[in-house]
């Protein structure tokens, strides 16, 4: 078993008990089950099953990061395995850390969490690239490793509440936080009585509420996914969709990431599929049924494979019937990679890479699902482990 497997196995342990627990509270957390080689994104110091759900449903494995005694020991191994960090909601940070003393109201972290999430945090900005997503502590986590300051009580200072409301927070139309939302102004939760006050070296503000609190920051880096956000947009999927966004994007940009930075197998399925073009640079269509004028969910329809295609290769044929239960495709392919099948109707149904001796291939279909009655559906599991195989195998020997 490499690292990878074992801290996928032992990270979700807890993460899969407080999954199981919310499943009786919500069935949104089952709906969506992400391919074993989607980003492992990494939870610091888990306190709430609604972090595991969200980036669940992204399409996202998510990994507890313990803080244990608050020892660093394995955060150097974290650092190298999780493609993505997610700094959750919590109590507050020593005001130490920017030079003030402590405010009769503020809360202090436990120093286990505190010790490990400040070493977490200092080394993933300064040692990785790779994304980073802040909730309200979280959010002021990213400030502080930025060498920036905080609020230590917003009533104090501003004479306004934010904690247990909700209101609307105004967005920098040039943001990422922006780009992702599609909108500048919407309603968010508020549970918080701390805010950044100056803001970190690297960070710009995105977003405020109309008292003027700081509501969001994200780098000045052009390249790299790094936001931190006071609400709690995990909080308010269920109620409004449109708040899983942040978290598909920072789904998005930690798959990007992985792709990056290695050439092991990777096998998508459906949402799978789209995301390997997304993370490619490619676009999707949206909607099937309004710019096809035909339905892909819920039926069974042919697709038609290149000839000359890995996949074609894989299944012995050009043609064959699936099934069908899409309503969103690949529209502009993304570079490094090809359409290697179709619908009857133009859509497109399957993507592979350019690239001649890896394994990566999108299908639009769920050939899990018709194994059962057709057992060539199983020739693609089949092609998918013998490539990973290999790949382990060729990994094992360079290593010895």
């Amino acid at each position: 078993m490499n690292r990878r497997h074992l801290l996928l196995a032992t990270g979700l342990i807890a993460a899969l008990l407080l999954g199981f627990l919310a499943g009786n509270k919500s069935q949104r957390g089952l709906e969506t089950k992400p391919d074993f080689d989607a980003p492992l994104i990494g939870i610091a110091s888990l306190t709430n099953d609604t972090y595991v759900l969200a980036i669940r449903e992204a399409g996202g494995i998510p990994v507890v990061l313990p803080n244990g005694d608050g020892s660093p020991e394995k955060i150097s191994e974290y650092l190298e395995l999780v493609d993505g960090l997610l700094m959750p909601g919590g109590a507050d940070i020593p005001p130490s850390e920017w030079g003030e003393e402590q405010h009769p109201t503020t809360k202090l972290l436990e120093e286990d969490r505190y010790l490990f999430e400040k070493e977490l945090i200092t080394k993933w900005i300064e040692k990785t690239d790779k994304p980073l997503l802040g909730i309200c502590l979280g959010s002021q986590w990213i400030n502080v490793a930025h060498g920036g300051s905080l609020v230590q009580d917003i009533p104090s200072e501003f004479g306004v509440n934010h904690r247990d409301i909700t209101h609307l927070v105004d967005l920098e139309a040039d943001s990422r936080l922006s780009e992702i939302f599609g909108e500048t102004s919407f309603e968010v939760n508020s549970l918080h009585h701390q805010a950044v006050r100056d803001v970190g070296e690297g960070l710009r503000v995105v977003a405020r509420s109309p008292d003027g609190v700081i509501e969001a920051t994200e780098t000045t880096e052009k390249d790299r996914f790094l936001i931190g956000v006071q609400w709690h947009p995990e909080k308010l999927i269920e109620e409004d969709e449109k708040h899983a966004k942040i978290f598909r994007a920072f789904i998005e940009a930690s798959t990007t990431k992985w792709i990056e930075k290695t050439d092991k197998p990777l096998l998508g399925i459906c949402l799978g599929s789209q995301w390997i073009n997304v993370a490619h640079g490619g676009s999707l269509v949206q909607d099937i049924p309004s710019e096809f004028g035909v339905n892909h969910r819920d039926i069974t329809h042919l697709v038609d494979l290149e000839a000359d295609s890995r996949l074609s290769e894989i299944f012995g044929e050009t043609s064959f019937e699936v099934n069908s239960l899409h309503h969103q495709a690949v529209r502009d392919v993304g570079e490094g990679l090809r359409v290697v099948a179709r619908s009857p109707d133009g859509v497109i149904e399957a993507t592979e890479t350019t690239e001649k001796d890896r394994f990566l291939i999108g299908v639009q279909w769920h050939p899990e699902k018709l194994i059962e009655e057709d057992e060539k559906h199983a020739k693609i599991f089949r092609a998918f482990i013998e490539a990973s195989t290999k790949a382990k195998s060729s990994a094992t020997a360079v290593d010895e």
